[in-house]
């Protein structure tokens, strides 16, 4: 944060698993594996590892963590990918069965990249399945639909599920592509999960942004303000949306309180 002080702090790589009576289990990205630790051995990925030092049991890997819902990796029938970062994908090869969604602009930004240009995007190639785009289906091929006033200022998304219950919406500039999810329920109200748009909520609920040394993640940082921006305006307007970035403790927390399940199951 801007006007933060230099201190290590726990920084948590959240994921969903979003319940669909109809549907079936979807995924909003799938958190680290121990692929990582594999794949940032070697220069230059390990300064990947280096400065971003991971702590992971086998436990917290998503595969495993499923169990607590009575799931395995072979029920998922969707994985959401919000963008191509080791930390959002870690998990994908673990689930051989499921289809994949992303953004076209995701996929063509990180495909063939090598050696510095893709570690400069955050990408290890060896977290992505062999057959990912066979399995792919891109967000724009999903039908575009309006969202409703309540989440001004944005406007439309796509509808995974045909029922607009789990609405994929672009939040660009962290990474090219990049993506959330709205997840409309029933009884526990609607969420936006939002990836890494920002990192923490004190960001879009105060403006206070990140240091400008972050920016050198950020595919573009005009249009990164420009959605911090709209998820201001989004809170100032609907204050009981619950927002929750990819990576904020609180909010993590928060959102699984309210959906009143033990591991952050948002169902309906």
């Amino acid at each position: 944060m801007q006007g933060g002080s230099w201190k290590n702090i726990d920084f948590p790589a959240g994921c969903a698993l979003i319940k669909h009576s109809q549907y079936g289990p979807i995924l909003f990205d799938t958190g680290y594996s121990s692929r990582f630790f594999a794949e940032t051995q070697k220069f230059p990925f390990n300064i990947y590892a280096a400065l971003t030092p991971v702590a992971l049991k086998g436990a917290d890997e998503l595969a495993c963590a499923l169990s607590h819902s009575a799931l395995t990796a072979a029920d998922i029938k969707t994985i959401i990918v919000s963008h191509f970062h080791a930390d959002h994908v870690g998990g994908l090869g673990d689930f051989a069965a499921s289809n994949f969604v992303c953004a076209r602009e995701a996929l063509a930004a990180i495909k063939g990249k090598s050696g510095f240009a893709a570690l400069k995007r955050g990408f290890l190639a060896g977290l992505i399945p062999s057959d990912f785009e066979q399995r792919l289906t891109y967000m724009d091929q999903l039908a575009a639909v309006d969202l409703p006033e309540s989440f001004y200022p944005f406007k439309s998304a796509f509808d995974l599920t045909l029922d607009q219950r789990v609405l994929l919406v672009e939040l660009p500039g962290h990474a090219a592509g990049h993506i959330g999810v709205i997840v409309r329920t029933t009884s526990n109200g609607d969420y936006f999960l939002i990836g890494d748009a920002c990192w923490v909520s004190d960001t879009f609920k105060e403006l206070r942004m990140p240091h400008m040394i972050t920016g050198l993640v950020n595919s573009d940082s005009r249009q990164y303000r420009a959605t911090i921006d709209k998820l201001h305006q989004l809170h100032q307007n609907n204050p009981s949306l619950m927002i929750v970035p990819s990576h904020c403790k609180a909010a993590l927390l928060q959102a699984t309180k309210q959906s009143g399940q033990a591991k952050g199951i948002y169902e309906y």
